[in-house]
């Protein structure tokens, strides 16, 4: 992945639309590749005014870029470039409609941003659930419960 992204932000660089700041108007207004009927007046209103589309257009290079080198990263800096690659993914997906790209890439970023023996920020402790299992928590209910307790 971190190959995949360096590879990404530079690669863009070389494209004149990229380097000059234009790719975003370009992309969102692309009657192949831009956004559906629905959306297209939301991102013409985003690609409307040049100092906008320029910060469009190079904050998912910097993104990548800073992705590259998530490794060298601190745990806490990873996890707010996960929270921009899953932004950056997900306008992917709203822009171009590319829904299983965007679900393959958000995988990725979990691996690549909490490498191995890592735990996730959100993950449920293994005493909770069993605490819920033990209070019979075939309903959601009872699970709420058992997730709030207080002894954890």
């Amino acid at each position: 992945m971190t190959g995949i992204y360096f590879q990404s932000s530079i690669a863009k660089l070389s494209h004149q639309e990229w380097a000059d700041g234009t790719a975003m108007y370009y992309w969102a207004s692309d009657p192949s590749f831009g956004a559906s009927s629905r959306l297209a007046p939301v991102f013409r209103v985003l690609t409307a005014w040049g100092p906008k589309v320029t910060f469009l257009t190079w904050a998912p290079i910097a993104l990548e870029f800073a992705l590259s080198i998530s490794l060298l990263m601190s745990r806490q800096a990873r996890l707010i470039l996960l929270a921009g690659g899953f932004t950056l993914h997900l306008m992917i997906g709203l822009l171009m409609g590319l829904w299983s790209f965007v679900l393959v890439t958000w995988g990725a970023l979990l691996i690549l941003c909490n490498p191995i023996g890592a735990s996730l920020p959100w993950r449920i402790s293994r005493r909770k659930v069993s605490l819920a299992e033990d209070n019979g928590a075939a309903d959601k209910g009872a699970m709420d419960r058992a997730m709030n307790d207080p002894q954890r």
